[in-house]
């Protein structure tokens, strides 16, 4: 007679579920895992282009460092305040005498007959908006 072993079959339906939990744990924390990293991923490359922008913000800011460092040295250069002193400040040398030249009788005329061309322009454009205001009753 052959006897069965009745707690071999049993154990398996219990090591069966118990390899199935732990395998559907390990899958369960494995695809966690992988979604975790991959979420990761995607804010490190965020990160990393952010960090790019920074560092081309970071380089246009030192040229324009650069620059103003340029600028206020020339500030103090004795031709650079000579010139400044004369066309600013309307200064002279002592023992200079400041000239005044006038403008030529045409180019007197030359720029008021600009102007009022200028002016007829701007009474045109004034006239153009006060109608169309008019007919829309602005």
């Amino acid at each position: 007679m052959i006897r069965q072993n009745h707690k071999f079959q049993k154990g398996s339906k219990k090591e069966i579920t118990g390899i199935l939990f732990i395998w559907l744990l390990f899958t369960a924390l494995t695809v966690f895992l992988i979604l975790a990293n991959i979420k990761l991923k995607a804010h490190r490359e965020r990160v990393q282009a952010g960090i790019l922008d920074l560092s081309l913000q970071i380089e246009v800011l030192k040229k324009e460092i650069a620059l103003f460092d340029s600028k206020i040295s020339g500030k103090f250069d004795p031709f650079y305040l000579e010139k400044q002193a004369r066309e600013v400040l309307n200064l002279k040398k002592a023992g200079e005498q400041a000239v005044i030249i006038l403008n030529s009788p045409s180019e007197t005329k030359e720029s008021q007959n600009i102007e009022r061309q200028s002016d007829k322009l701007d009474n045109l454009f004034q006239d153009l908006i006060y109608r169309i205001r008019r007919f829309f009753r602005f």
